[in-house]
């Protein structure tokens, strides 16, 4: 491990985001921050996917923009070969959600299979 790592050093850490992705975050923290804001925009998401309306878009361009790599190792290594070029190192990390039937257990079972192997 590299013992010159910092993570108080923020100018590295955002140094790959442009000033439109630097914003967009500091909107979703400050959001996020409220605990109203917060409290009501789960339960608003809660609901939406509850009777199937259509916000998976609005939710993969916001908090899972900013906090995933993607939704496939595909997705995953064109943000880590990016983060790479900024010497920012990642971590490979598998989560679903989903249903628990033995088809869902499945094809977590290969998801975390390619990761490791990926990660390798």
């Amino acid at each position: 491990m590299d013992s010159n790592i910092s993570f108080s050093d923020t100018e590295i850490a955002f140094s790959y985001k442009s000033d439109k992705e630097l914003k967009k975050s500091h909107l979703l923290f400050t959001s996020i921050n409220n605990p109203y804001i917060s409290k009501l925009g789960a339960n608003i998401v809660k609901f939406a996917l509850k009777v199937k309306l259509p916000v998976k878009g609005i939710i993969r361009n916001t908090v899972f923009w900013q906090f995933c790599g993607g939704e496939t190792i595909r997705q995953c290594d064109q943000t880590i070969q990016k983060l790479a070029k900024f010497n920012i190192k990642t971590i490979l990390d598998y989560a679903a959600e989903g249903d628990s039937d033995s088809l869902d257990y499945e094809g977590a079972v290969e998801e975390i299979l390619m990761t490791v192997e990926k990660a390798a």
